[in-house]
């Protein structure tokens, strides 16, 4: 099975990531040009993240959150440029209820 190569500026907290996306995904491959050598955008001890905002739509509702984010991982295909994301939460093994139930049919 072929592995993909997760690459990373030496920031610890990034090397963790690189390893549970390598973990999870270990047969990856660009969605693009179907190769597999990656770099990992996210630097989180440099405070350099990649977030997913939802905001609230049709104006504003009393005592709810403006928005609602989600942190990401971003890779770079380093052959063609093209990126794809993970959901750190997932990586970091989050109950998936926590994204609601499941639709049957």
């Amino acid at each position: 099975m072929l592995t993909i190569r997760v690459r990373e500026t030496g920031d610890e907290q990034a090397k963790g990531l690189a390893r549970r996306i390598r973990e999870k995904a270990p047969a990856l491959k660009c969605s693009a040009c179907g190769r597999s050598d990656f770099a990992l955008l996210e630097e989180p001890q440099a405070n350099l993240r990649t977030r997913l905002y939802r905001h609230l739509e049709g104006g504003v509702i009393e005592d709810a959150p403006q928005h609602l984010s989600q942190k990401l991982v971003t890779l770079l295909c380093t052959s063609c440029g093209h990126l794809e994301q993970f959901g750190q939460a997932v990586l970091d093994g989050v109950d998936p209820e926590r994204y609601g139930a499941g639709v049957d049919g």
